[in-house]
């Protein structure tokens, strides 16, 4: 579900391109070297590695962007030219970033609220139980499931199908806003490597002043922060002049032609 809406290319019989495919293995290379450096040193174990650079990182870098990128669309739209502006759609981008805020908000809310102890006693907790079990029996009605024993059996595991999918849904959601940088492709295709470039600059300035380096010598930790700067914009940059070449101009929109 979060891929239909989430991926741009769902349903397109075209797989990744090469870009697409050197990032992604950047990616998992990347989380792949920092698990080995925390076992090596000793300093992080792989479950604190991909919660502390995946799961945390990732989501505060969704949140930067939900602020950056409508503000980068005011500006691209500012330096585009008057004649171009028409090509510039708004919907596809903001619509999908306040589907990703409602659809992620809407399914987690009573877990927060029962985290907040905002019901008193065990409200909480059952009402959270209650929307997971739902959520549970309609993963399995959707699932095509058939009989009246597989039925039984998605009541009895409601909770923790609903659970599990609730995870699964919003770590689905956070994969596709980061990785397409909230969809600014979508508004204009030279935003997405933009937005790319700001927030791994932001992320690197940001561990520079403060330091922190999880107990890894400074030497060792300097090269892992520049190297993912360095590979994350060299990638970036390769994209925006390749889509530069494709005709993709900042001052003619995000349609392609040549100036």
């Amino acid at each position: 579900m979060a891929a239909r809406w989430g991926n741009p290319t769902y349903g397109s019989e075209e797989g990744p391109d090469l870009l697409s495919r050197v990032t992604t293995a950047r990616a998992v290379l990347g989380m792949l070297s920092l698990i080995a450096v925390g076992l090596y040193t000793g300093t992080r174990g792989p479950g604190q590695v991909l919660t502390e650079e995946g799961w945390d990182k990732t989501s505060l870098s969704v949140v930067i962007a939900v602020g950056l990128v409508p503000a980068l669309m005011v500006g691209t739209y500012s330096v585009t030219r008057s004649g171009h502006r028409r090509s510039l759609r708004w919907g596809p981008t903001i619509w999908r970033i306040l589907l990703m805020a409602a659809s992620t908000y809407a399914v987690m809310t009573p877990i927060i609220l029962s985290g907040m102890d905002i019901f008193p006693g065990a409200w909480g907790p059952l009402l959270a139980a209650a929307e997971m079990e739902l959520i549970g029996l309609v993963a399995v009605v959707m699932s095509g499931a058939r009989g009246g024993t597989i039925f039984v059996l998605g009541i009895l595991l409601g909770v923790v199908t609903g659970f599990l999918w609730v995870i699964f849904y919003v770590l689905s959601v956070a994969f596709w806003a980061s990785r397409t940088s909230c969809w600014a492709g979508k508004f204009h295709p030279l935003l997405a490597p933009a937005v790319s470039a700001v927030l791994v600059m932001y992320f690197t300035v940001v561990a520079l002043i403060d330091q922190d380096t999880k107990g890894v010598p400074m030497d060792l930790w300097l090269v892992l922060t520049l190297g993912g700067l360095v590979t994350t914009l060299a990638l970036a940059i390769t994209e925006h002049e390749s889509l530069r070449r494709r005709g993709y101009s900042w001052r003619s929109g995000p349609t392609p032609m040549r100036d």
